[in-house]
């Protein structure tokens, strides 16, 4: 292009000629599609479904960039205060693993499977979309429930495992990975997979061992252009390995192969609970041990030093110091003891008044009982702060504080329960839900997922006494609640035990317009079979002789 040609083009004339491509590209594609040629409608598609899948490129850094941060041994290592091995002797440590055992113990309570979503469990139930109310549902069919009954087979065992196969029951599992999550912040459990890419088992792994490769940074392909890991596709897509196995600094090989133990995302799980953006985690989170790594330590410090206090120290009330320097010395200080030990000493020598002669005494009182105090406050002052972090009360360890029963009674106590249920126990759940259904129910199946029941017992419970105010308060009628919680109209086959609804039914029948009916039977008039007792009464006065001249002697006395 010349220099005149392009000093002819303006800006606003390139915008002009892209929109102008723009909607010739449009009737392009437009007219391959409605076309009757085959061929052109597939490359169309392909065209299309190939602009739907282009991914545009990140700006941001993930990780850090620094060369500090590089170990140079293709996976990313673990940046945080407190190595690994360091972590998991902290949770073996007593009031560490009685928090960390107890929560665990609090998630057991939940895995068994119920078709009440009242009770405490799990249960698997077929998925509805957004807009479809759950209480509308349709009982499961039987083909439903045997597909329900081989999931709950596979997640209880641990895929499809036989008795005797050295595999963890859904337990077992359990116990590993929040213990796992809870002392390292990463929860890992490998996907075994036959031929065909289907789900086997899953067995969980050891956290500690387990690293990011460096090839879940975005920017990886750009930075190792001739990287050794291999791509693999998976449903029409292709990844790169994603985790590994770490021993020593140098990832795993296996003994078979000779190649290094690396996690493609479909043979792995791998889960942080404490999510965060923060760039020098190196794509890790951190536990909550980490977290009171100071705190620990103040807390064994306390109670090494009051446990060699005991068996090592001693305790005297104080110490008598004898003053006089006149030469007896030891004679002296013999006398003393023997006077001391037989008429002091003893219960039968309790409260008796010790009198020396020419003895100059000092006592020295080494008994402060306010100090003790203090130690007490302070150790209890710690456990509540390791609980916080937990999110767990202490009474639910067994430690009942004086301090806490003053503060808050026994009605602060329980709902102190309930805060500690609802900020620690449900947001694990909810975390392993969906763990569970991501990792485990979407590969067996699209149409069911894993759910925890019993959990918002206390919000039910509200919702329906708010409904019961809103029925008592007349701001709906109970019909309206019959058919919000029965999803029909009521009807007279119903028994219902509302005591203002059988009022109003029993008025209705005794003066009601359903009684009017029954006695005039749709016409209005009184029935011709029932026969009036005044006409009857009137034909037999005409013909009664006596009231005939009953009726003329009142007549003439003007009685009537």
């Amino acid at each position: 292009m010349s220099t005149t040609q392009r000093q002819k083009k303006t800006p606003q004339w390139i915008d002009d000629q892209i929109k102008r491509l723009e909607i010739e590209k449009s009737l392009l594609l437009n007219d391959s599609l409605t076309s009757k040629d085959p061929e052109a409608i597939v490359k169309a598609q392909v065209y299309l479904s190939n602009m739907s899948k282009q991914k545009s490129n990140p700006k941001a850094y993930f990780f850090p960039f620094d060369a500090e941060y590089n170990n140079g041994r293709e996976y990313k290592d673990v940046i945080q205060t407190v190595p690994d091995n360091i972590l998991r002797k902290v949770s073996y440590i007593h009031i560490i693993d009685l928090i960390i055992q107890t929560k665990i113990n609090q998630v057991l309570d939940f895995l068994k499977f119920t078709v009440d979503e009242q009770k405490e469990g799990f249960t698997i139930r077929k998925k509805l979309s957004r807009f479809e109310d759950r209480r509308q549902s349709k009982e499961p069919t039987k083909q439903e429930q045997k597909s329900i009954e081989d999931i709950v087979d596979f997640i209880e065992n641990s895929g499809q495992n036989e008795k005797w196969d050295m595999y963890d029951d859904l337990h077992g599992f359990v116990s590993k990975v929040l213990r796992d999550s809870y002392t390292f912040n990463r929860l890992t459990f490998e996907l075994e997979r036959n031929m065909k890419n289907e789900l086997l088992r899953y067995v969980p792994i050891d956290a500690q061992t387990i690293r990011l490769l460096n090839t879940i940074d975005p920017y990886y392909e750009h930075k190792n252009p001739t990287t050794k890991f291999a791509k693999r596709k998976f449903k029409e897509k292709e990844y790169y390995p994603r985790y590994a196995q770490i021993w020593q600094g140098q990832i795993v090989e296996n003994p078979i192969t000779s190649e290094q133990i690396v996690w493609y995302p479909w043979e792995m799980a791998f889960e942080v609970r404490k999510k965060s953006t923060d760039i020098w985690r190196n794509g890790y989170g951190v536990s909550e041990i980490e977290i009171l790594s100071q705190i620990i330590t103040w807390l064994l410090n306390g109670l090494s030093y009051n446990g060699n206090f005991f068996s090592q120290g001693s305790n005297p009330k104080g110490i008598l110091n004898v003053k006089n320097g006149d030469g007896g010395g030891q004679q002296i200080l013999n006398s003393l003891r023997q006077m001391w030990s037989t008429s002091i000493a003893g219960v039968n020598n309790s409260h008796r008044m010790p009198v020396v002669e020419g003895l100059d005494l000092d006592f020295i009182d080494m008994h402060h009982s306010n100090k003790d105090m203090e130690f007490q406050f302070w150790n209890e002052f710690l456990i509540v702060l390791t609980c916080s972090v937990f999110t767990i009360d202490p009474s639910e360890l067994g430690f009942n504080f004086k301090t806490q029963a003053q503060l808050f009674g026994d009605r602060g106590q329980k709902e102190r329960l309930e805060h500690s249920k609802d900020k620690g126990l449900k947001p694990i759940l909810v975390f392993l839900q969906k763990v569970f259904n991501k990792y485990i129910i979407s590969e067996l199946t699209e149409d069911y997922e894993f759910v925890f029941t019993g959990i918002d017992l206390e919000d039910e419970s509200q919702y329906l006494e708010n409904d019961v105010k809103k029925a008592s308060a007349g701001f709906v009628s109970f019909e309206d609640m019959f058919e919000k919680y029965s999803y029909r109209k009521p009807n007279d086959k119903d028994t219902i035990l509302n005591p203002v609804y059988l009022q109003n039914k029993q008025m209705s029948m005794y003066g009601g317009e359903g009684m009017n009916q029954m006695v005039d039977e749709d016409t209005g008039e009184p029935n011709e079979g029932v026969n009036n007792p005044f006409e009857e009464f009137d034909k037999s006065e005409e013909s009664n002789p006596i009231w005939d001249e009953a009726k003329n002697w009142l007549k003439q006395n003007n009685l009537i």
